[in-house]
């Protein structure tokens, strides 16, 4: 498939665990930015760069990463990944065609039309830490007509996971230490007599915004918890606001995705994967001091690193499990199932504020559908444009009723402050 002397990439196993999941975002509208401009674009990054995962394919066990030749290789590939929707398409459009079209061996598909662009990206190709540097780079490439950034000049280490191990234990070794022997908390089986439903996966997303959740919110901390997190308050109010529309929790937590760089020495950089899906239980999942006091009590400790730690040695051991296990294991879900929320945040997406607009800040979109974390999942995400708060949230419609969910996001984007509780405790209750 790669032109002579072309050699595949071997992609890291932070990197393969991830390769049967792909992102989505949709983005504008902007302007400059048509299907020909950034397919250009890609073509001047296989120029400079021909084994950048953005323009390689991935090979058929999702292990390698297989450059294209410089003709008709990259013209091939750049005709399936970058697909001209034409001046009406809507974000909508565009996000139910990408949710319906699979990348198959291609590493991206883009669509582009109405001034929008949407991605459907393979997760191989990184987490959201990557995604939010490399994305607005090529969009900027697109509309300016120079090369995007290579890649491949980012600072690595050799083994990231144990790099970061060894940091944390160094910095910290008392709270390492505690954190190896720490227990989490049971996940709640449905009733013995349940009988179950049959369960088949249909994936569906709901995308909102609140021009004036974030001066709210940050009013709402001044005047009753100094210093706790905007997340955390997002967390606690979205808990609320599923569990009064009828979807109560599954489990008395909720997983919140942890960017692992953090455990990095200073001046260590990794592309691609180097995030974890961490369990989090506060006390009180509703109140945002609560959410905030263990969320930094986990990440003080390690413990998230050490549960990618743990989950990469036991990738390496051998599958005691059947072949059709993986086919049936998600088949049968609770008669009336719980949600289990995960929770991601990218902050505020300044990359991408900084490209051609066409039309009003507060008519900007971003579009996502995070994939959910099983059948019961729920994956909510949070990001900040152009000042206004934007969430979407990834679910199965086999599992929850869409207008169930959709009720949910729309009554926390309405005013999120009206879902926390009255002003908090003193901080000395909560003490860290």
């Amino acid at each position: 498939m790669g032109g002579p002397g072309a050699t595949t990439m071997r992609l890291a196993a932070r990197d393969r665990a991830h390769a049967a999941v792909d992102h989505i975002r949709v983005l504008g509208p902007f302007a400059g930015i048509g299907a020909a401009d950034l397919a250009r674009a890609l073509r001047r990054l296989h120029a400079v760069e021909p084994t950048d995962p953005l323009v390689c394919r991935l090979s058929s066990g999702r292990r390698h990463w297989l450059p294209v030749a410089a003709d008709d290789g990259i013209a091939d590939l750049l005709a399936e990944a970058v697909v001209a929707a034409g001046d009406s398409a809507t974000a909508a459009v565009i996000t139910s065609y990408l949710l319906h079209h699979r990348l198959g061996d291609l590493p991206m598909l883009a669509v582009v039309g109405g001034g929008h662009v949407g991605l459907r990206i393979s997760h191989a190709f990184g987490d959201n830490r990557t995604l939010a540097t490399v994305l607005p780079d090529l969009l900027n490439a697109a509309a300016t007509g120079r090369c995007p950034l290579r890649r491949s000049a980012a600072t690595t280490v050799r083994s990231p996971l144990i790099t970061a191990l060894r940091h944390q234990v160094l910095r910290d070794p008392g709270q390492f230490v505690a954190a190896l022997h720490r227990r989490r908390p049971p996940r709640t089986d449905p009733p013995a007599d349940d009988p179950g439903r049959r369960w088949l996966p249909r994936p569906a997303y709901h995308s909102a915004c609140s021009p004036g959740a974030l001066p709210g919110l940050l009013a709402w901390r001044d005047a009753f918890a100094p210093g706790v997190r905007v997340t955390a308050m997002l967390a606690a109010a979205t808990w609320t606001a599923f569990a009064t529309a009828g979807l109560g929790p599954q489990r008395p937590g909720y997983t919140t995705l942890v960017d692992l760089r953090r455990y990095l020495p200073p001046g260590v950089t990794v592309p691609g994967n180097f995030s974890w899906d961490h369990d989090l239980t506060p006390d009180d999942p509703t109140d945002p001091v609560s959410v905030h006091r263990a969320l930094n009590a986990e990440l003080a400790s390690g413990a998230p690193l050490l549960a990618l730690a743990r989950h990469t040695a036991r990738q390496a051991l051998p599958d005691p499990g059947h072949p059709d296990e993986a086919g049936t294991r998600f088949a049968m879900i609770p008669t009336r199932p719980g949600v289990e929320l995960s929770f991601a945040s990218t902050g505020h997406l300044d990359g991408y504020e900084r490209l051609p607009s066409a039309g009003p800040h507060d008519e900007h979109c971003d579009i996502s559908a995070p994939a959910p974390l099983g059948p019961c999942g729920a994956s909510v995400a949070f990001s900040q444009l152009h000042g206004t708060l934007q969430v979407n949230v990834g679910f199965h419609a086999s599992t929850f009723d869409r207008t169930v969910v959709a009720a949910a996001v729309d009554r926390l984007c309405a005013d999120p402050t009206a879902l926390l509780p009255g002003p908090p405790p003193s901080p000395d209750h909560y003490s860290t």
